[in-house]
């Protein structure tokens, strides 16, 4: 998607004159949001930086074009901003992959303590209740 959005600028920046105003200038460079975003969906910051800069690289060609066919001062700042936008994006996604890992973690210790307290609970050979603060009897073992 990258080399498409890329050759697609550089295309119309060497066929369609820029007075004409055909097509907008910042348009293929902010479209390059598209496959960065998607690409920090999938793989997080990593993917992010990688597609952007793989995005920055193709984009060379078109910032060393003649002024009088390429707008290289707008192409430099919506690259910077795309790039920005990617590389915060990837980070948030990076954190929140991390929050949801520690939470699954979390999860997981905490059914496997409740499982060792119900095994003990129930092996245990003394009698056991459990009473509430009201002295109702919430839960007792079955003595083995």
């Amino acid at each position: 998607m990258v080399v498409l959005i890329a050759g697609l600028h550089l295309f119309l920046d060497l066929h369609v004159s820029i007075e004409t105003g055909a097509f907008p200038a910042g348009v293929p460079v902010d479209l390059l949001i598209l496959p960065i975003g998607y690409a920090a969906l999938r793989y997080a910051l990593a993917g992010a930086a990688v597609t952007t800069a793989w995005a920055i690289l193709l984009w060379l060609p078109d910032l060393l074009l003649p002024r009088d066919l390429g707008h290289v001062g707008g192409d430099l700042v919506n690259l910077a901003l795309v790039a920005m936008v990617g590389i915060v994006f990837g980070r948030r996604i990076d954190a929140e992959r991390f929050a949801h890992v520690r939470v699954e973690r979390a999860m997981a210790k905490s059914l496997d303590i409740e499982a060792r307290y119900h095994r003990l609970f129930e092996t245990n050979h003394a009698p056991i209740l459990v009473v509430d603060q009201r002295g109702v009897i919430s839960d007792a073992n079955t003595k083995p």
